[in-house]
């Protein structure tokens, strides 16, 4: 019923708050439909029973702000989310229990010397499973990431483990330079409107990362 839009129960409109404050970014069913999962600004997910929506679980403080997307893994064990701090995090979906975190934001930005602050453009907004079970994030900067997961968590008997995150990059804007580095190095470097550096292996044409400029910490990735 609405608006404002209130969780219906059965025949009646239920008083108990699932998220405390502002909105619901994401809400997802499992595969066969049993369980919906929720995620939101509060930066907590809740559990749902599939049918009558009444309230399984809620997990607090999986984020320390928005949460703006969330995924299931193939079996509906696990739940993905990723958000506003830069971080991905996997929630086991019958404990609640956070299993394992990403910091995404600092693989973008390939330091590891940590962060203090999310950079521009860092903040994911996006997640899901491909195939494999293979867990991904988006960033408002358009890259792309592939999370790598130990091997001890087991999403899946089939799933893919990869060794290391992946990021992948690439331009958004219109290219508008492109130079190439020193000799022999098989380097390319190109340049967009956006002002982004990408450099290239100019053997296979794949883009090996973004330049980030030395000193600049909000550098939009």
């Amino acid at each position: 019923k609405g608006p404002p839009f209130q969780r219906v129960v059965g025949d009646g409109i239920v008083s108990e708050k699932c998220h405390e404050r502002g909105a619901i970014h994401s809400l997802r069913y499992n595969k066969d439909g049993s369980v919906l999962a929720s995620a939101g600004t509060d930066g907590s997910v809740c559990f749902y029973e599939g049918k009558d929506m009444k309230l399984i679980k809620k997990v607090e403080k999986v984020h320390k702000s928005s949460i703006f997307s969330c995924a299931w893994n193939r079996n509906g064990t696990h739940v993905l989310t990723c958000g506003a701090d830069g971080f991905a995090r996997l929630v086991d979906a019958t404990s609640g229990e956070i299993v394992h975190e990403w910091d995404v934001a600092l693989a973008q930005l390939g330091d590891e010397n940590g962060r203090t602050k999310v950079p521009m453009g860092a903040m994911l907004l996006g997640c899901a499973f491909i195939k494999g079970d293979v867990p991904i994030a988006v960033g408002f900067n358009g890259q792309i990431v592939l999370l790598s997961v130990p091997s001890s968590i087991g999403l899946s008997s089939s799933a893919e483990v990869i060794d290391k995150s992946l990021v992948i990059t690439g331009h958004q804007a219109p290219i508008s330079a492109m130079t190439f580095g020193a000799p022999g190095a098989n380097i390319i470097y190109t340049a967009d409107t956006d002002g982004v550096i990408v450099e290239w292996d100019g053997l296979t044409g794949t883009p090996k990362g973004r330049v980030k400029n030395i000193g600049e910490e909000d550098l939009d990735l």
